[in-house]
């Protein structure tokens, strides 16, 4: 089989013949079954029919430990060669479950375990964002006190302040310590009421 079996996972994964690629895995010989990149290639598969699996996969992939193929196929062009392999790889499995919209907990279930091994604020964020959009705010605030970056980390506060005053969660909203955050929050929130039109006074008072 040689390496052209890489080559022909490539063409049927990148149009999107998921059923073929699978079948095609299948006929290959054990032997490869416990290759890094072969993982990865039936992760990639598996993807829609069985999302469970396929993060099992993915995460048992890397568990193996990274290696030069696995790097190479998974690393962006754009990639100077600085950045972490773990972060490479993470992020490749990330965008591949964002192009066929992954529900949001499979996605999830990726990032925490990439933030067992790497510290980067763009998956710190995104843990964020996921958590909310699922409406687990509590979640959500945990992961935005995480985050390393101070920008992204005050870009997560608005967001999440905002979206609990839109929902009208005050309860919930006063319910956060909040901690080293208070004058950001409270920037927030009296931005939020200038900005709100003056017949509503209803909220306006509430805020």
């Amino acid at each position: 089989w040689g390496s052209s079996w890489s080559l022909v996972c490539d063409l049927l994964l990148s149009n999107h013949q998921y059923l073929h690629a699978q079948t095609y895995l299948s006929l290959l010989p054990s032997s490869y079954h416990g290759d890094r990149l072969y993982q990865f290639y039936l992760a990639h598969s598996l993807l829609l029919s069985d999302p469970d699996k396929s993060c099992d996969l993915f995460i048992g992939a890397v568990a193996m430990g990274m290696n030069e193929e696995l790097y190479t196929y998974c690393h962006d062009n754009d990639d100077d060669g600085s950045c972490d392999p773990l972060l490479v790889y993470y992020r490749k499995v990330i965008s591949l479950m964002e192009q066929v919209s992954s529900p949001p907990d499979h996605v999830i279930r990726i990032v925490v375990d990439a933030l067992k091994l790497v510290n980067d604020s763009v998956l710190q964020s995104l843990l964020f964002k996921l958590q909310i959009q699922l409406n687990r705010y509590e979640a959500a605030y945990d992961a935005m006190v995480t985050i390393t970056d101070n920008s992204s980390r005050m870009d997560c506060l608005r967001h999440f302040v905002a979206v609990l005053i839109d929902k009208h969660e005050w309860a919930r909203l006063c319910g956060f310590p909040f901690s080293g955050m208070e004058d950001e929050v409270e920037d927030v929130i009296e931005s939020r009421a200038r900005s709100l039109d003056m017949t509503t006074t209803t909220e306006k008072g509430q805020l």
